[in-house]
């Protein structure tokens, strides 16, 4: 099931290669009714070739428009949960002086609690399954 999984093609590229699919389609209605109709051959052809030329263009913008979107959201991954392990090593690194310091465990908790619902809520994983960090030792 997972081989069937990796090989299907995203959504956006299917309906790129429909939309293609389609217009070439009509093009090529297009031009034979203008041969049906007698117009010239060489009208014909620059302007087919004009078309074929403009959705070539519309169709590599749909892909690279995918492409892109798909390299964005994988860097931004990266950089977010980079970003959230460092904000978690900082909130140990503070419950540990805490405790050094003798601070109350009950203010600990709630200041472990606080700022790990912060972190939470500012790097959104897109996972289903967040991340959770016990904190008690």
């Amino acid at each position: 099931m997972q081989n069937q999984k990796s090989k299907q093609i995203p959504r956006s590229i299917v309906l790129a290669n429909n939309w293609k699919t389609k217009e070439l389609k009509l093009l090529n209605i297009l031009r034979k009714e203008m041969i049906t109709n007698k117009i010239d051959e060489q009208l014909i052809k620059e302007y087919v070739d004009e078309q074929y030329t403009l959705i070539n263009k519309k169709y590599e913008n749909k892909i690279k428009k995918y492409n892109d979107k798909i390299n964005v959201d994988a860097k931004e991954t990266k950089i977010t949960k980079s970003e959230r392990k460092k904000a978690i090593e900082f909130i140990i690194k503070n419950k540990k002086f805490l405790e050094e310091n003798g601070a109350p465990i009950e203010y600990i908790n709630n200041y472990v609690e606080k700022h790990y619902e912060s972190i939470n809520n500012r790097f959104i994983i897109k996972d289903k399954n967040k991340e959770k960090i016990d904190f008690i030792d």
